[in-house]
């Protein structure tokens, strides 16, 4: 007679879902990210590298399972130690400049990290400020650069209507960030980055104002049509003046002969000036524009 065979029985074998919560629970063993946010920068520093470590074996999985994102939320709302707040961002900017950012991307934004740390850029310390928005500056300049769609929006509603004017020029560095790293990108987002940037110009505060002009600037010098090329430095000046140069930048324009495609970075240039001038007194004025 044959020798009996065992055969493993369906319960013995783990589901999908058991290796997935076991991972998780080989992940946070491995390390304790509240040692991430502690006031002693040793400590802190030998965490960010486990982290590392472990972000660049296992990836996003990994970090998602460590509660990373969640520990940081939690150091920036310390109101008792700056020390805490600021090393948040730095555990961030960390991630980033070891090269481990591919493993943060998937949560930054959706678990609320990446609001939190733009609400810190108005904390009440320089250093935890500072902090927060070099974090940003960095993340944003090491991203895949077509996840801008997913940054810009938060970006854009905290330079309209934060209530700190810190949080406003932080916003506006990190901009600046994407116009530089994320040109092609940002360009197609112009058609929501120029009515912001029209409305900043005006803002009450001089440094915000100063910041959104220059980077009302350089974000206009994405635009690549050729047509209107020589003419961003008087649309730019049309925007911030807009009594003493509207009839003249619409008369430029007007003796312009159009070949070059007009796409939406274009018109997002071009459409403030014209609704404009649709409100000017003139009749020859409103006829330009409507040529």
């Amino acid at each position: 007679m044959p020798a009996a065979t065992s055969v493993a029985t369906p319960s013995a074998i783990p589901s999908p879902a058991d290796l997935k919560a076991a991972m998780a629970s080989d992940s946070n063993s491995k390390i304790d990210v509240s040692s991430l946010f502690v006031a002693d920068k040793a400590a802190s520093d030998a965490a960010a590298a486990s982290l590392i470590g472990i972000a660049q074996n296992e990836g996003p999985a990994a970090v998602h399972a460590s509660g990373f994102a969640q520990a940081a939320i939690k150091a920036l709302q310390d109101k008792k130690s700056p020390a805490v707040r600021e090393s948040a961002p730095n555990a961030v900017k960390t991630i980033v400049d070891k090269g481990a950012i591919k493993s943060l991307e998937p949560v930054f934004v959706s678990s609320g990290l990446y609001a939190a740390l733009l609400e810190t850029f108005a904390d009440k310390m320089p250093a935890v400020r500072t902090a927060a928005v070099a974090a940003v500056k960095a993340y944003v300049s090491a991203m895949n650069p077509w996840a801008t769609t997913t940054v810009m929006p938060e970006l854009l509603k905290q330079i309209k209507s934060a209530g700190k004017w810190q949080i406003k020029t932080g916003a506006l560095a990190v901009l600046d960030q994407l116009v530089s790293s994320a040109p092609q990108q940002t360009a197609r987002l112009m058609p929501d980055i120029v009515p912001v940037l029209s409305e900043a110009i005006w803002d009450t505060k001089a440094d915000v104002k100063k910041a959104a002009r220059e980077t009302l600037t350089k974000a206009c010098n994405l635009v690549s049509n050729k047509d209107i090329e020589r003419f961003i430095p008087a649309l730019i000046s049309a925007l911030i003046n807009p009594v003493e140069e509207v009839p003249s930048t619409i008369m430029l324009l007007s003796a312009t002969t159009f070949v070059s495609e007009v796409d939406s970075p274009t018109l997002s240039l071009m459409v403030p000036l014209l609704s404009r001038g649709l409100n000017e007194k003139l009749t020859a004025t409103k006829r330009k524009v409507a040529v």
